[in-house]
């Protein structure tokens, strides 16, 4: 048997949405806590955009994340 789908797939809904105020002129470190919703093991893209990007600041961080079925990192 042979199937053809048609149609398009939307992003998924933004579970959350969150602020993170920082202090200037200092190092600060932000975890973020991600879920797995699958039972399968995902690999998550990490991306991040500032509203008003300054090039005095510098983030650090990966760009991917791996997480077991039905769990959460930070």
């Amino acid at each position: 048997m042979l199937y053809e789908l048609k149609g398009q797939a939307q992003e998924p809904p933004v579970e959350m949405t969150k602020t993170y105020p920082v202090e200037t002129k200092r190092t600060e470190v932000l975890k973020i806590p991600v879920s797995n919703w699958l039972s399968t093991k995902q690999c998550f893209n990490v991306s991040w955009t500032l509203k008003n990007p300054d090039p005095s600041v510098v983030i650090r961080g990966g760009g991917a994340i791996d997480i077991n079925g039905k769990e959460k990192k930070d």
